[in-house]
């Protein structure tokens, strides 16, 4: 069977070292902005970053709007990573856009329906399609 795992290691690293990959690819709104630093205040940091290092730079390939939100909230913490294999910028560049693919989608009603149980305080926190 073909080696599915694309990834090295789980590094802990200062939030200011990481260097974005995207540029302008992907924009967040300033209301979202804001939700998504809320929610990192109210939940924690949960998800790890993906990035891939090349010639001693380490680049975002997954959580560059997560890096802004932490500076602004946190200033320079160490932060999850985990290091992607990638050859080069073109390959980094297409790992940047399949992460921010989205394959499963979801509705306002099924997110309801799927959080029944649980007391959600504002539903408005999240981004619906």
């Amino acid at each position: 069977m073909k080696d599915l795992f694309k990834y090295q290691n789980i590094q802990k690293i200062k939030v200011s070292e990481l260097l974005p990959i995207q540029g302008t690819f992907k924009e967040l709104s300033k209301k979202n902005f804001e939700k998504l630093k809320n929610s990192i205040s109210k939940n924690g940091f949960i998800q790890p970053f993906f990035i891939w290092e090349n010639e001693n730079k380490k680049y975002i390939l997954d959580g560059h709007q997560r890096q802004k939100a932490i500076i602004d909230l946190d200033g320079d913490i160490f932060v999850s990573c985990i290091v992607i294999d990638a050859k080069n910028l073109q390959e980094a560049k297409k790992l940047v856009l399949f992460y921010s693919s989205q394959y499963g989608e979801f509705s306002k009603e099924s997110f309801l329906d799927f959080g029944s149980d649980l007391q959600f305080p504002d539903v408005e926190d999240f981004s619906f399609p």
